[in-house]
């Protein structure tokens, strides 16, 4: 048996490329939910759509170059927190390309900003008080999970449903921002702009939580 960590390009280019059709798929099919108003169910399938894509990077990212040490690669398929990291990370990353050097630090701090804004908005509802909030793995499962079942808010004494979350303008946001991601990915990532002569400096820049630095280095 060949461990994930070990495969050819090739295999790795038709692991990258079937994540990217999943994460269209699911995608597609949290759009179904919003025509019928079921905007918890499709915010939820937005992050699993989003998870998808995060996957479909690292995966295209060792098909581009097999031997770059993506940290706890086999993590990518049941952890749903590194994959929430890794997007944004990737996201902010991509972001500061599309830009001129000197306006990516600015770059960045819009971004963040906007990210950090974007969860208020489809929080604001829920107002968690500060211990409920150390409870919650991230955001993004906070997100999935409120879309997709019903919970009690302890500290309101109250039941909260998908409906009481999420709405049609925190949807429209959230899946502004993954098509928007989506479309870095696939300009970046998958149409050769990150290829063989330029990805060791790409992925440099990334999160060391993502790429194991010391491994790298001896591969200038």
């Amino acid at each position: 048996m060949t461990p994930i960590t070990q495969l050819k390009k090739n295999e790795y280019r038709q692991g990258a490329l079937l994540a990217l059709e999943n994460f269209e798929s699911l995608l597609k099919i949290s759009e179904k939910a919003a025509e019928i108003n079921n905007f918890g169910a499709a915010s939820s399938l937005s992050v699993l759509a989003m998870e998808e894509l995060s996957k479909s990077v690292v995966l295209q990212l060792k098909s581009i170059n097999n031997l770059i040490p993506i940290k706890d690669l086999d993590k990518y398929f049941w952890n749903h927190e590194i994959k929430h990291n890794a997007g944004l990370d990737l996201y902010f990353k991509l972001e500061s390309l599309e830009k001129k050097d000197e306006d990516a630090p600015k770059s960045l701090i819009v971004m963040a900003i906007a990210a950090i804004a974007l969860i208020i908005i489809l929080y604001n509802k829920r107002k968690n008080g500060e211990e409920n909030k150390k409870k919650e793995k991230s955001y993004f499962n906070t997100i999935k999970e409120s879309g997709f079942y019903v919970g009690y808010d302890e500290l309101g004494r109250k039941w909260v449903s998908p409906q009481d979350v999420h709405n049609q303008e925190s949807y429209n946001d959230f899946f502004e921002l993954i098509n928007n991601f989506a479309e870095k990915v696939k300009n970046w990532i998958f149409n050769g702009k990150i290829n063989s002569d330029n990805i060791i400096g790409f992925i440099q820049k990334l999160d060391d939580n993502i790429i194991n630095k010391d491994i790298l280095d001896k591969m200038k």
